[in-house]
Formats: structure tokens, sequence, C-alpha cells
């Protein structure tokens, strides 16, 4: 027991009912009864327990979403204002005016990272509704299984949370419906009678990672592509891997059912899940064993409003990459990019996928004799972006793309700079796979 903790009983004082008004507290202090606990799962009973303050105690404030919207909105909007501060100091280069933006730089960094905290919510609150889904669903089928949580403490946006909650729901129900089987076939299998669904949360670098695991039956890359090509969806002589075929199952209407359950359909209403992770920056992806099960990975940013950005140019053209995914920049020659064979590039002795910019965005001007690289971090290991020029590092204002980019799938956001320009926010993810 802590020193400083104690039971603290109150007697009644009256039997009668009258009120005690006419006791002080001095007088009523003096008839409790306060001594140590010896037991804190005492059966006795206790009108209150006093806890020592080494036990810090919370407390917490409800307000409205809109509220905490509107906020995040102001800080957006003065986090572009201080980006414009720091290009009037820089140049005009007066010493005060220097001062004054570095301390309101770095204050803004620090209302930007609490804001933003304000509207982070715990994977927890998704998870405590799938449960009895879970439990129901799997009763209902004739099915034995167990769900388990791993990294409930991580932390995404709010409105992520919500956007998440329907593809999450269809994920585990395809996993209990068509991923699990029912005890009888796991015997079979050698498997246990109960199945095992597995949802873990984790933090990588400024983004977080779901992946949902079952121990189920698994996908058949041979059979989903053969189903493709008889629904004319892929040549009967392309190459594909297995990670590509997987992907196949987000095309609308795909899947390998012969009879669609009113539950769900391994496949069934997948593109809707992928297109609705997409709306908020988001990327999933679908790796499987036959027989062993599925794991299925949402990629998601923390945040939607503001990101930590690097500024490049390509000609006259302005775009951003997440700072959190740049590993380093490398120096090249313009015969360095003109010499690049198969989309691969060798820098200290380090063989790289290459990406270049102009073509991606077909930026028709001439190569400047000195450029520069950009390595990003992505999903399956490290990839190069050539470029003409590093500008700096930026806070991103994320602005939703108007009608004329919407359909860019290598760009997420635009972002206004602190001249008034626009850059684009790229989406190294897209450009890897599709390129």
């Amino acid at each position: 027991m802590e020193e400083d903790d104690f039971l603290l009983k109150i007697k009644r004082l009256s039997s009668t009912g009258k009120p005690m008004n006419a006791l002080t507290v001095k007088e009523l202090v003096s008839q409790e009864e306060i001594k140590p606990s010896e037991n804190k799962n005492s059966s006795e009973c206790v009108t209150s327990e006093y806890v020592s303050s080494k036990n810090v105690h919370t407390s917490s404030l409800r307000v409205s979403s809109e509220k905490i919207d509107e906020l995040i909105n102001l800080v957006s909007e003065l986090v572009i204002s201080q980006e414009r501060l720091g290009l009037i100091s820089s140049q005009n280069n007066i010493p005060e005016l220097n001062l004054v933006a570095n301390t309101i730089q770095n204050l803004t960094a620090q209302l930007r990272d609490s804001t933003f905290s304000i509207s982070l919510l715990p994977i927890e609150a998704l998870t405590m509704r799938f449960r009895r889904m879970i439990r129901d669903l799997s009763s209902e089928l004739g099915k034995e299984v167990v769900f388990i949580a791993n990294g409930e403490d991580t932390e995404l946006d709010k409105s992520m949370i919500e956007t998440l909650t329907d593809p999450l729901l269809h994920i585990l129900r395809n996993c209990i419906d068509h991923g699990i089987e029912t005890p009888e076939e796991r015997e079979l299998s050698g498997k246990p009678r109960v199945g095992t669904i597995t949802l873990k949360a984790f933090y990588s670098g400024a983004n977080v990672t779901i992946e949902v695991a079952d121990d189920g039956r698994g996908l058949n890359a041979t059979t989903i592509r053969q189903k493709a090509v008889a629904k004319g969806l892929i040549d009967g002589n392309a190459s594909l891997t297995d990670r590509e075929i997987f992907d196949l199952v987000f095309l609308p209407g795909f899947s390998t059912c012969e009879q669609v359950s009113e539950i769900s359909g391994r496949g069934v209403g997948m593109d809707v899940v992928k297109k609705n992770i997409a709306s908020i920056r988001g990327s999933v992806t679908i790796d499987s064993i036959p027989g062993k099960g599925t794991t299925i990975s949402i990629h998601l940013p923390m945040v939607l409003s503001i990101i930590d950005g690097l500024l490049v140019s390509v000609g006259d053209n302005k775009f951003v990459f997440p700072l959190a995914v740049v590993e380093r920049i490398f120096s090249l020659k313009k015969q360095d990019v003109e010499a690049v064979f198969n989309n691969v590039i060798a820098l200290e002795g380090t063989q790289y996928p290459f990406f270049n910019l102009r073509d991606c965005f077909s930026v028709e001007c001439e190569l400047p004799g000195r450029m520069q690289a950009v390595l990003v971090n992505n999903s399956d290991g490290q990839a190069l972006f050539s470029i003409d020029k590093v500008e700096g590092k930026i806070q991103a204002v994320l602005k939703p793309l108007g009608k004329f980019y919407q359909d860019n799938k290598f760009l997420s956001a635009a972002t206004i700079l602190a001249d008034g320009s626009i850059a684009l926010v790229l989406d190294p993810n897209a450009i890897i796979k599709e390129c």
C-alpha cells in the first residue's frame, strides 16, 4: 500500500432525516473515521475513496466537432500567413524582422501540432464496435472466430475514423463469411477449429498502417486470373505478379464466388472499400497464401490538413513530396538521366527504380545541366525521382484538387505557397505503381 493511500468512511450522523446544517465542517470532519486501507477490494461499504495526488486525473471537456474543424481551418490559414511572413523576412534581411519571423514559425509549428492532436482519436474507437458484430456474425454462420486487436492506442484524425468504419466492417465481414472456414473444414485441413482475425494498427513515419489478417482459406491467384480473363479484364497472356492479380478484386463487381452472399463477398464491394480509403489519401493492398490466410493492409496519413513537405521544381512547375517519405537527396548530371535504362539507375553502388517527373507530367522543356533526385521510401522499398531543383522545406496546407486534376492519380492535393502560387502535392506510391 502507498503511504498516501487512505480509505475514507463517512458515518451517518442522524437517522431522523433532519438536515444537518447545524454541524460545522470542523465538527463533521472530527467525526469521520480515516484509516489506512488494508484491502482496496474490501467488501465493506465505502462511501468514497481518497486517492493520492500522485495519481493525476485528467479532466475532459466535450467540444463539438464543428468547433474543432473551425480551429483547424484557422490554424491552416495561420500557417499560410506564417510562410508569407518568412518569405518577406528572407527577402528584406532585417534582423528584427528575422527574429520575429523565426519566433512566429516556431510558435505556429507548436500550435499546429497541439491543434491536430486534439482531433486525433485512438483506433480503439473503431475496434470496440467490431467485436459484437464479429461474435454475432460468426455465430449466425456456425463458425468459431476469435478477434484480436493490437495497437488500439494508435491515433488517427477523427474524420478518418468515421470514413474507415464502413470499409473495415466490409473487410471483417469478408473475413468471416468467405475467409474463415467452418470448424469441420478447419479440422480436415489440420487447423484449429477456432479461426483468428487480427486487426493490427501501428505508426510508420507520419503514416498509420492498419492490417486485417485472417488465417482462413486465402485467395487463389490462379482462380482470380481465370475469372479476370473470362470477364475480359486482362489479356490471357498478361504477365502479372500475385499482388497485381489480387488487386483485381478491387474492380467493380469482381468476385470469384459463384453465389454472392447477402452478408458479403470476397471482392464484391471491394471497389467501394478502395474508393473510400482513397478519399482520405490512403491506399490498400492485399497479400494472401492459399490455405493460410489473407492480409489486407491500409496505409493512411495521420492528419488530412497540413503536412511537412519538400518543395521541388520541374521546369516552371512546383511539386511537393510529403517529407515523411523522403530519405535522401542526390545530385545528378544531365547525362545520368539521359543514360537511364529500363527505369533503373545506379548511384553510389546501389540500383534504384527511377522515375523522371518530366515524363510523368509531360513537362516539355530542356533538361538543366545539373539536376537533383529525391529518394523516397514506399511500401515495396525505395525509389528515386529526378527533379530540377529542391526549393526547400515547407508546411503544406492541403487543399482539394479542382476538377481539372481530379482524375490524375499521381496527385493527392494542392497547396498555396508563400508567394501565392500553387504547388501540387505528389503521391509517390501511385507514381511508382502506375509508371
